[in-house]
């Protein structure tokens, strides 16, 4: 294509061939002489800047996580002989936000000297799971009088894996770094119903129960020692995670599916610290993932690569086919974690019968993500007659989903209601450990 200067030159040479023709002859002949020779020029321009030999690659990280902001690496390099100014564009997917701070968002001219490869970095933040492939590499080359210009759009071929959320947000991820980071023993107190078979006996370490230290061999010991039951140095912990429709929605640019995610995974890292296996299951209207974490590998990368491509359907969820699982797989004795949001209520009642069969030879937690519009909507103050709406059945599912914690309390379901970022807070507080 002709550059601006090659328009103006045309024009201006256009205007000198009109003009000669009210005069002389030999001038008309000579303005059409000057533009056919400008059009020649143009043209092998732009047939020099077509075989400029340029080489154009990128490189991305081998593991990306959700909204997790990550460096993509454009490389560019000639083999001319004189520097040549392109204009480059990386065009790339929709679900990559550039990060606010990057001064590469638009076009870029760049000086390329011959035999010296130009780096461009981009920061960017995915926004969704999954496999995303990234768009051409759009190059403008213009030919050594600068008259044309060669568009060049190269296909890389290069793709991301977008895998789910590794950092967790607000209290959530504050609580997992401490978690993570604290002595075997922080927080690992007894609770109900679990074995008092001695396992092995262990050096007291902060946070450990009073009822859990062993004082015989403390007083032989002159230090005190920690009792360490069965239960505590191994369970098995069956985490089955919602993917139908209610977890489809949004709760900011993510859907509670990923944000359950995040929350599982980050719960199965303190788990496995805890020398606990770990089982994700994810169903909907039959179960569609099956994950198992062995804590002597203590190795996720599995479960990311599992789950990175998993998105909720809109079909409804059957909670009896993933508590059929749990009876056919689970060891007795096990902890079961639903892990859902609950909305309407024939979803409610389902789960709510798949939870009792459950809990009735297993230990059991249900863990519901709480709705942020249904809360606001009971607390706004309405200013129309469709606000009164909003407002009154916002209040009425409340009282449903209050009705029902106590019913599945009262049946010995441990009941975790939580918003988006106090997920693992609230399963760490209600799982024995």
């Amino acid at each position: 294509m002709p550059t601006t200067r090659a328009l103006v030159l045309l024009g201006l040479a256009s205007v000198a061939f009109v003009g000669a023709l009210a005069g002389p002859s030999w001038l008309a002949v000579l303005g059409g002489v000057l533009d056919l020779a400008l059009l020649g020029l143009v043209g092998w321009d732009g047939l020099r800047a077509r075989d400029t030999p340029l080489e154009v690659r990128r490189e991305v990280p081998q593991r990306v996580h959700q909204h997790e902001p990550f460096e993509i690496q454009l490389y560019l390099s000639q083999a001319g002989f004189v520097p040549v100014p392109v204009t480059v564009r990386d065009s790339l997917h929709p679900t990559l936000s550039r990060s606010a701070d990057d001064p590469q968002a638009g076009a870029l001219l760049i000086d390329l000297v011959p035999g010296h490869a130009h780096t461009v970095f981009t920061t960017l933040i995915p926004l969704r799971r999954g496999r995303v492939a990234l768009g051409p590499v759009d190059v403008r080359v213009p030919g050594p009088l600068g008259l044309a210009l060669h568009h060049r759009s190269l296909q890389l071929g290069d793709a991301l894996r977008i895998l789910p959320q590794a950092r967790l947000d607000g209290d959530d991820g504050l609580q997992l770094a401490r978690l993570l980071r604290a002595p075997q023993g922080v927080h690992n107190t007894r609770r109900n119903g679990r074995s008092h078979a001695l396992a092995h006996l262990r050096e007291y370490a902060r946070g450990d129960s009073r009822r859990a230290i062993h004082w015989r061999a403390s007083a032989r010991r002159h230090r005190p020692v920690t009792r360490v039951t069965r239960r505590a140095d191994h369970q098995r912990v069956v985490l089955l995670v919602d993917a139908g429709r209610t977890m489809t929605a949004a709760t900011d640019t993510r859907s509670r599916l990923d944000r359950m995610l995040a929350a599982v995974l980050g719960f199965a890292r303190v788990a496995i610290r805890l020398r606990d296996s770990v089982s994700i299951v994810v169903y909907g209207a039959d179960i569609r993932k099956t994950v198992h974490l062995d804590p002597r590998t203590r190795s996720f990368a599995v479960a990311f690569d599992a789950l990175h491509d998993l998105h909720a359907r809109t079909e409804e969820s059957a909670p009896g086919v993933a508590a059929a699982w749990v009876r056919a797989h689970a060891p007795k004795g096990a902890t079961v974690v639903w892990c859902t949001s609950l909305t309407d209520s024939a979803g409610t009642e389902r789960l709510s019968d798949a939870a009792r069969t459950v809990a009735r030879r297993y230990n059991t937690v249900l863990l519901n993500l709480l709705d942020s519009d249904l809360h606001r909507l009971a607390r706004q103050d309405p200013s129309d007659l469709q606000g009164a709406y909003e407002k009154a059945s916002a209040l009425a599912r409340r009282a449903r989903l209050k009705v029902l914690a106590r019913t599945l309390t009262g049946a010995g379901i441990a009941v975790v209601e939580a918003p988006a970022d106090r997920l693992v807070i609230g399963l760490v507080a209600q799982v024995p450990r």
